[in-house]
């Protein structure tokens, strides 16, 4: 799953209300990050990754001690690390 598909499962979820929160509450970028990676289809920089999964794992992981629905973000999380790997790799 790329980043735009990540997006937007966040934001059918209810995580995220549009893509400039995406970019700044998620990625820890400036409003417009999701918009310019969608536009230019390169890659996220492996910085932008590393924030989002840990964002992902820190509201995962909250939400599975509640008993909610956290399982998927910490799923999301491992692709993101998978990502990750690839890109330091390749």
């Amino acid at each position: 799953m790329n980043l735009i598909d990540m997006y937007e499962h966040l934001k059918s979820q209810g995580y995220v209300l549009d893509q400039y929160a995406f970019d700044r509450e998620w990625l820890g970028r400036k409003p417009g990050y999701t918009a310019y990676i969608r536009s230019t289809s390169q890659a996220p920089s492996i910085e932008t990754l590393f924030k989002f999964y840990l964002r992902l794992m820190d509201m995962g992981e909250k939400e599975a001690a509640l008993g909610l629905r956290g399982m998927p973000l910490l799923d999301m999380a491992e692709g993101v690390f998978m990502d990750m790997c690839d890109q330091v790799a390749g």
